[in-house]
């Protein structure tokens, strides 16, 4: 009976050492099927995942056509020994940069606004927006000209009044235009070799035919800034009828 018992026994041990190796027989395929089907999924997610940024890469702007340099005319520097005729030159050399460049040039280190020298500005400007208008073809290039002391109109010890005679130097837009010499006073503050004062007596401009002396009517009732703006206002509004008629409105 025992020996039944022990041989029944290892009958059941061997029974069930055979369904193990079948069950790992079977399950091999599987884990196989299992590990067959993860490996796709992790290639999705890497094929999924953004891209590690990378630095922008600009294409370099292409250049356009390369305009004719255009001539440049500005100021001259002060040199280092100022004179009455150096001042006159470039006061006039300035004065006709403002009808190429279309607005005054800079005058402040050779000329001040004041009430002496306001009217200049003013005649400055008029002439510039007879230019903008197209009512004067103006010039097509301005130089330095050459001026000469004619006489000295006054002194003191801070203070120099001389008559100069300035002979332009232009190319003029209109060839059969042409400039004659212009002539002038100007007060110089010794010290500082800058032009404090400015007057013309006899001219056929706009400084003494018209602006001047409305200026001065105007100046008996207001302050000579204002005085001289409502001047120059009713003359450019002159203009701007002269415009209007030869545009035939």
């Amino acid at each position: 009976m025992k020996r039944f018992a022990c041989l029944l026994t290892a009958i059941v041990f061997s029974f069930a050492a055979v369904i193990s190796v079948i069950s790992c027989a079977e399950n091999k395929p599987e884990q196989s099927a299992a590990n067959d089907t993860e490996e796709p999924a992790a290639e999705t997610a890497v094929s999924t995942a953004a891209p590690e940024p990378t630095e922008r890469v600009t294409a370099a702007p292409t250049a356009g056509p390369t305009d004719e340099p255009q001539p440049v005319f500005a100021p001259r520097e002060r040199p280092e020994n100022v004179t009455p005729e150096w001042l006159a030159e470039e006061l006039m050399y300035r004065f006709y940069i403002g009808w190429i460049n279309l607005e005054l040039a800079d005058f402040s280190d050779i000329m001040d606004r004041n009430r002496e020298t306001d009217l200049f500005f003013y005649t400055n400007q008029y002439e510039i927006d007879t230019v903008r208008l197209g009512l004067f073809e103006g010039i097509v290039s301005p130089g330095p000209g050459t001026a000469e002391v004619e006489w000295i109109v006054d002194e003191t010890e801070t203070e120099l009044t001389v008559h100069v005679c300035i002979e332009p130097n232009l190319v003029w837009k209109d060839p059969q235009s042409s400039g004659g010499g212009t002539d002038f006073q100007i007060t110089i503050d010794k010290q500082r070799m800058v032009i404090i004062g400015y007057d013309q007596d006899m001219c056929e401009g706009i400084y003494c035919t018209r602006l001047k002396p409305l200026a001065f009517q105007y100046r008996v009732d207001l302050p000579w800034e204002e005085a001289d703006k409502k001047a120059y206002d009713e003359l450019y509004a002159d203009l701007e009828k002269s415009v209007e008629i030869v545009n035939g409105h």
